[in-house]
């Protein structure tokens, strides 16, 4: 069995990640972490999610995580930085990040975690929206004049913008053609889970998209739940989804 702990064990990703957990027989939930002042500290895990596997009480302490076989942080920047970053680099466990909103200097210190253990972070844990960027990244390789524009859309709620995934995108296209003109469109509104689009034009008046819709968030725990297996197969170091795909 893998042992798995959850980091912000009580956000909307992190239940439908335990949910999956429950069904997975590869699978169980050895730690539940939340921040220090949460009102879920000493709830029994299945108080507030379908796991029944095994008895698992919210705890507050990431460094409760020693056994774990992988730590799933679903968290927030600010608290991934400021409260958990330095107990990971003690704990050197297998991690997948499955957080965004970080700045160049929070990717230089999140290099330095996969010195001692393998971490995996993505701006998007959809396996399809990948092989998505695959296919585009082989279209636009080709040299020739494109002007492309991705918008992105997500609910009113969501802080970063553009978004990590929007970013992601534009930065795998210029790896495939450095050539390319590449903008970012954002758009908040409602409760959209979340859509990008890729938007291609030439100056001969054709339009080409590629779309990836996102209608339910259990798509973004199914492909962490692939990821808590290859990561026990990968080396130490820092890798984006696409790549152990």
């Amino acid at each position: 069995m893998i042992r798995i702990g959850i980091v912000g064990c009580t956000g909307r990703l992190a239940k439908q990640i335990i949910d999956l957990i429950q069904n997975d027989d590869k699978l169980v939930l050895l730690k539940a972490i939340t921040r220090p002042n949460s009102e879920y500290i000493n709830a029994n895990v299945s108080d507030y999610t379908e796991y029944k596997k095994s008895l698992v009480f919210v705890e507050n302490d990431v460094m409760n995580c020693k056994e774990c076989d992988v730590i799933i942080d679903a968290t927030k920047r600010d608290v991934f930085i400021n409260q958990n970053y330095e107990k990971y680099l003690i704990l050197k466990k297998p991690l997948i990040i499955a957080t965004t909103g970080f700045n160049d200097e929070d990717l230089e210190r999140i290099s330095l975690l996969g010195m001692y253990a393998p971490v995996i972070h993505s701006a998007n844990f959809s396996v399809e929206l990948h092989y998505l960027i695959k296919a585009i990244k082989t279209y636009v390789s080709v040299q020739r004049p494109l002007d492309i524009t991705i918008i992105e859309k997500h609910h009113k709620a969501k802080i970063d913008s553009p978004s990590g995934t929007a970013l992601m995108i534009k930065k795998e296209l210029l790896n495939a053609n450095a050539d390319l003109s590449v903008n970012i469109l954002s758009v908040r509104a409602g409760g959209i889970v979340g859509e990008h689009s890729v938007l291609i034009a030439n100056p001969d008046g054709e339009e080409i998209e590629f779309t990836h819709r996102a209608t339910n968030r259990s798509i973004f725990a199914k492909g962490i739940i692939k990821l808590s297996y290859e990561i026990l197969n990968t080396d130490n170091g820092v890798f984006e989804m696409q790549y152990l795909l």
